[in-house]
């Protein structure tokens, strides 16, 4: 990584960087809870959540206890299920970590309803969601809305080299200058938003048929 890259993650530069498995910030559900309050608080209005992946429906329940208990929860939470994942990540996490995403949202959506917090608490979805009838079914399973990464990076070319961690990347989403050449961003904007009204259109049909 380059000078400015560490300086703003404040880490050494030109060493490796394994991320974290925990939060510096909090390590029990309760603390998740308080701290989401705290940064609602000091952010004045603007809305605050956060994401997870659940291994269990228990890693879940017992945030849901921690916010009864608490008297407070989050604005928003982005489910991810098993399917999610970037080109940055461990081959032995990918499809590996997590409960597959329907099977997960409805436990959440469930969890929520239980714990009477479902009004208050908007969830979002995100796991190989690309067309409208892949965002209708996450609805339908209790999502508020999706999220769709996977499907706009390939629009912009993404071949699932895995070298985002290298900026090598061959398809120019990289801070080298010679490899950047590569990305031609008049095109791949226009691709991307085809891919977005592709998806929602294909969404309004299967909504209201």
């Amino acid at each position: 990584m380059n000078a400015e890259i560490a300086r703003v993650q404040d880490v050494i530069e030109g060493r490796t960087v394994v991320s974290p498995p925990c939060h510096r910030a909090f390590s029990t559900p309760r603390e998740l809870v308080c701290f989401i309050a705290r940064m609602r608080e000091l952010s004045g209005v603007e809305p605050t959540g956060f994401k997870l992946s659940p291994g269990s429906r228990r890693q879940f329940l017992v945030v849901c206890k921690a916010m009864i208990e608490e008297g407070t929860a989050p604005d928003f939470i982005f489910v991810d299920g098993a399917e999610g994942g970037t080109g940055t990540t461990p081959l032995e996490c990918a499809g590996h970590v997590g409960i597959p995403l329907r099977e997960v949202l409805m436990t959440v959506h469930n969890a929520l309803v239980g714990a009477d917090l479902r009004d208050r608490i908007r969830i979002g979805a995100s796991g190989k969601i690309v067309t409208g009838t892949d965002l209708v079914k996450r609805l339908i399973q209790g999502a508020d809305h999706g999220n769709a990464a996977h499907a706009m990076t390939f629009a912009v070319g993404c071949i699932q080299a895995q070298h985002c961690h290298t900026d090598t990347c061959p398809a120019g989403v990289t801070q080298d200058p010679r490899r950047a050449r590569t990305l031609d961003v008049g095109d791949k904007y226009t691709r991307r938003h085809r891919l977005q009204e592709a998806a929602a259109a294909a969404h309004c049909r299967s909504w209201h048929p």
